[in-house]
């Protein structure tokens, strides 16, 4: 992926829907990221300043099947996350 906008928030929550929809409408790719599927449904791997990289390196994988490098991140959209949701072991 590309230039991309990483959307922070709650999976069917009315604004990032409504964002969601605008930048599609404008042709800007965005990655959606819903905080309450971590660890259970999302993997994430990331460094800050990783190999004279001035920023975040790494990935953000669902096991659904969508990947974004976090080098590829333009903007965040951060809106309402959920908690965590952590495996009760």
């Amino acid at each position: 992926m590309a230039d991309t906008v990483l959307i922070v928030g709650e999976d069917g929550d009315w604004s990032t829907e409504a964002v969601a929809a605008e930048l599609d409408a404008r042709s800007v790719r965005s990655f959606r990221f819903d905080t309450a599927d971590f660890p259970q449904r999302v993997r994430m791997a990331a460094r800050f300043g990783h190999e004279g990289s001035p920023g975040w390196s790494g990935e953000i994988e669902s096991i659904g099947g969508g990947r974004l490098a976090l080098d590829n991140v333009i903007a965040v959209y951060y809106r309402k996350p959920r908690d965590f949701d952590l495996p009760s072991a």
